[in-house]
């Protein structure tokens, strides 16, 4: 049986320039379409310090939802955000996730399941 081929995507401390700072901690990953990656990763940074993140190796990374982006207005309000960002699923066609959401004027279930679309309106 041969070797197999290892390569490191991403590291902790590596800079995620769309991010706009350091990969401090990693969760939920997975394989799409190859040698995508999709990884829940937290930031050390001053702006959002979570998102799902899908990487493109060898050097490409984009933040798919970060924690201040607005979630879907209805259900919820302007103004709500994503408080933790729980679990994430994808078959590399699409993608989910289930966040907690903060923010004034509610409806009465914070947590729920999110689809995500490109900018086109094609699902990720």
């Amino acid at each position: 049986m041969g070797r197999h081929h290892l390569a490191a995507v991403v590291i902790q401390g590596d800079l995620s320039v769309e991010a706009g700072g350091s990969y401090r901690k990693f969760s939920d990953i997975g394989l799409a379409n190859g040698s995508k990656v999709f990884v829940k990763a937290k930031f050390k940074r001053s702006g959002p310090k979570a998102a799902i993140v899908r990487l493109d190796p060898p050097a490409t990374s984009t933040s798919v939802v970060t924690k201040n982006d607005a979630p879907p207005t209805p259900p919820y309000a302007v103004g709500a955000f994503y408080g933790k960002l729980l679990a994430v699923s994808h078959d590399g066609l699409s993608m989910a996730f289930v966040p907690k959401i903060k923010g004034a004027a509610l409806p009465k279930s914070k947590v729920g399941v999110i689809r995500c679309a490109s900018s086109s309106g094609a699902f990720l």
